[in-house]
């Protein structure tokens, strides 16, 4: 089955698109090995929140839970691509 990794931060090029997302697929793994798999967007987002933004614009410094849903949406998709698959 495929989880989602967890962001760790992410860099943006300007106010609306993101350049670049750090994201932790040992945590993914671990989770997923004991049964915990992130598979869709909310369960993301709570556990993803944290994630710092770093880079240009008026998003620098804040957190995921204080962007926009669009940019939250960006750097799910990011990541959703990302995804890891993990045998039990």
């Amino acid at each position: 089955m495929k989880t989602i990794p967890l962001a760790d931060g992410a860099n943006m090029a300007n106010d609306n698109d993101v350049y670049h997302v750090d994201f932790d697929t040992d945590t993914a793994i671990e989770w997923a090995e004991d049964g915990e798999f992130v598979t869709n967007f909310h369960n993301w987002l709570k556990y993803s929140s944290d994630a710092k933004f770093d880079g240009y614009g008026r998003n620098s410094g804040r957190r995921l839970w204080q962007v926009n849903r669009d940019i939250q949406r960006q750097v799910y998709r990011i990541c959703k691509a990302n995804s890891i698959e993990v045998v039990s």
